[in-house]
């Protein structure tokens, strides 16, 4: 039956609580700002000063988003095994294998906070800063860079998905630009899934050494594995709350002093696997680019920085956007979606025949949606 019911936590203990949570339709936070993951969650987040041109427009090999839209603007990283879904002022979220059923991090659509579960938080003298929101941002094919302002602290963000591999990296540069020495604090936070649901965040068993953050969902048996949140760096920093994970690092700048933070996303079966990921050189992607020469300056640079990359990255690896997050396959869609990147990318192509023969009967009907 439905209505309001009082338990005490202490008498039914940590399963039984965890149990209600998965169930429940609302959750009402003991913060007053329930999208913080900082530290310091108790103070407010203020928003960064953009920087650069606050125009649109395409870039080679991409486009810059200066002049925040109306609604998300999204961007896909991925890989065969691992991707990430970006907007231009989130960093929105992370997954492994299916972009559906073994999401990394919480991924949300919500078009009006655009805040997905991951977040790079700035704290420099009282203030605490979300540098991706209200940011510039280019995206390309094989990377996006954010800049923002933060007080008298330039960041710009960086981050990549290799070529293969199962695991991401985000590069932050920082510039003091004031005359005096600056106090800061750079912490990359993330809310731990490991599956489809969220509400499934509440089985997430996270823990903490000098090594990085090590997350797995062990009702996910699907996709069993470990996230490790890490940096190269030893003088970076872990620390866990209820619902997220943290990496940040305590940083003093000298007057026009350039420091760089490195973090790591990756995902394997086992602890040490998804440590050792994060320590194998980075291998970036080379991707085929697209020189349509038209009469219209508009479609040529649309389509060498753009479409490749949408047919590759979203449509046959990621599958997913914004509005949906399905990581299925549709017969029909992915053979269409193979057509354009014939030219480009024929093994790929042979590989998405022979997986949509798998989904075939004997009979010649097939699964149009698996």
């Amino acid at each position: 039956p439905g209505g309001v019911h009082i338990f005490s936590v202490n008498s039914i203990g940590e399963e039984a609580v965890n149990s209600i949570k998965c169930f429940s339709d609302l959750i009402f936070p003991e913060d007053t700002d329930e999208g913080l993951m900082f530290p310091e969650s108790n103070q407010k987040i203020s928003v960064p000063e953009k920087t650069g041109n606050e125009e649109n427009y395409f870039i080679e090999n991409g486009y810059h988003i200066g002049k925040t839209p109306s609604r998300p603007w999204c961007h896909t990283l991925s890989n065969r095994s691992f991707g990430t879904l970006l907007s231009d002022k989130s960093l929105g979220f992370s997954w492994c294998f299916n972009s559906r059923q073994n999401k990394l991090t919480v991924w949300s659509n919500d078009v009006f906070t655009d805040f997905g579960g991951e977040r790079l938080f700035l704290k420099v003298s009282d203030s605490q800063f979300d540098c991706i929101c209200n940011s510039s941002v280019d995206f390309c094919d094989s990377r996006a860079l954010y800049e923002s302002k933060c007080e008298d602290i330039i960041v710009k963000t960086k981050i990549e998905v290799p070529e293969k591999g199962m695991l991401k990296r985000i590069s932050v540069s920082l510039h003091n630009n004031s005359r005096k020495t600056q106090k800061i604090m750079l912490c990359y936070s993330v809310n731990p899934l490991l599956s489809a649901d969220k509400k499934d965040a509440v089985f997430v068993k996270s823990r903490a050494d000098e090594n990085g953050i090590f997350s797995h969902n062990p009702i996910n048996r699907d996709f069993s594995g470990v996230m490790c949140i890490s940096s190269s760096d030893g003088e970076c920093k872990y620390s866990l709350e209820e619902d997220c994970c943290n990496a940040f690092f305590e940083i003093e700048l000298l007057p026009d002093e350039n420091r760089e933070a490195v973090f790591f996303m990756s995902f394997a079966v086992s602890e040490k696997a998804a440590k050792r990921l994060c320590e194998i050189p980075f291998r970036e992607k080379k991707p085929v680019r697209i020189r349509l020469k038209s009469d219209n300056p508009l479609l040529n640079k649309f389509s060498s920085a753009l479409l490749l990359h949408q047919v590759y990255d979203t449509r046959l690896n990621a599958r997913c956007g914004f509005y949906q997050c399905s990581g299925a396959y549709g017969f029909r869609d992915q053979l269409q979606d193979s057509l354009a990147i014939i030219d480009y990318y024929p093994e790929r192509v042979k590989y998405q025949i022979l997986r949509s023969c798998t989904a075939q009967f004997s009979q010649g009907d097939v699964l149009h949606w698996y």
